[in-house]
């Protein structure tokens, strides 16, 4: 009895192959993203520096659009009074 409480309090001491009552689908997840990802790797190896390069290339370019299209739609600060509060 004094061996099972001691399992429960300490989780880390347990083998990872064994997951925690309740969070098999976790285990069941995580297992099979990496199995997933090692598939891909052998299906479609790492390409050729060429198309990397593209591939950060566009990333980069994509990534500053948002950033300049941000930058042109702020407001200016304006010197005086706004023409439509003094109107009233």
């Amino acid at each position: 009895m004094e061996s099972t409480v001691m399992q429960q309090e300490r989780p880390w001491d347990r083998p990872f192959w064994k997951p925690v009552h309740g969070k098999e689908g976790v285990f069941t997840y995580i297992v099979l993203i990496h199995v997933l990802a090692v598939i891909g790797l052998i299906l479609f190896p790492i390409p050729s520096l060429k198309v990397v390069g593209m591939t950060l290339l566009s990333i980069a370019l994509g990534a500053s659009a948002p950033q300049s299209a941000t930058t042109a739609c702020l407001p200016t600060k304006q010197s005086g009074p706004t023409s439509s509060s003094s109107n009233s």
